[in-house]
C-alpha cells in the first residue's frame, strides 16, 4: 500500500490477496484508494487498474492531483488554487503522467466487463501490480433477481477469483 503502519498490520498487499476498505461515508475511502494507488504505481513502478463507478476520470484526476500536491481536492476543484501552488499543481500532473496508473470510470460495469478489461490490462502491461474497484456495490449485477447482499457477495467472490487468477493484490472500497 506505500504506508508503513497499514503493510506492518496487514504484511503488505500480497499478490491473490482482497483488501476491502469500508467505513462510514465521508471518512476519506475514496482517498485512501487513490493513495495507494498513487503509492504503488509510483513507488513500486508497478501498473495499478483502477475502476472507478462513482467518479468521473476528471473527478479521479482532481483526487490524484491533490494526493500529489497536497492541496485540498476542494480549491482544486472550486478553482481556489493561489499562484504559490500553481508550481505544485503542474509539478503532480507531470509526475502522474509519467506513473502506470490505468483510470476506468464506466458506471456501468459489469463483473464480467472488469474482469475483461482488467485480463486485457495485465496481458498488455505485464507488471500489473494491483486491481482497485471504488465502490464495489455500484457495479451491476449479472443476475437482477438476486438480493443486493447476494449481489455484493458475488462481486466480492469475483474480485477474489480475479486477484488469484491475475496473482495481484485486489482492493475494494464499499
Amino acid at each position: 500500500s506505500g504506508f508503513r503502519d497499514l503493510d506492518a498490520k496487514l504484511g503488505g498487499f500480497q499478490p491473490g490477496n482482497l483488501i476491502v476498505i469500508a467505513a462510514r461515508p465521508s471518512l476519506g475511502k475514496s482517498a485512501l484508494v487513490c493513495n495507494i494507488a498513487d503509492n504503488v504505481a509510483s513507488k513500486y513502478g508497478k501498473a495499478v487498474a483502477f475502476f472507478s463507478l462513482e467518479m468521473s476520470e476528471a473527478e479521479l484526476a482532481h483526487r490524484f492531483i491533490s494526493c500529489r500536491s497536497r492541496i485540498p481536492n476542494d480549491k482544486l476543484r472550486k478553482g481556489n488554487v493561489s499562484t504559490r501552488d500553481w508550481p505544485r499543481v503542474v509539478r503532480a500532473c507531470n509526475e502522474l503522467e509519467n506513473i502506470p496508473l490505468w483510470l476506468d470510470d464506466s458506471s456501468d460495469l459489469s463483473l464480467l466487463e472488469l474482469r475483461a478489461k482488467a485480463r486485457r490490462l495485465a496481458a498488455s502491461e505485464g507488471n500489473l501490480g494491483l486491481v482497485i474497484v471504488d465502490y464495489l456495490q455500484l457495479m451491476r449485477a449479472e443476475d437482477p433477481r438476486a438480493n443486493r447482499v447476494e449481489q455484493v457477495g458475488q462481486f466480492s467472490r469475483g474480485m477474489k477469483i480475479l486477484a488469484r487468477e491475475l496473482d495481484v493484490p485486489g482492493c475494494s472500497r464499499t
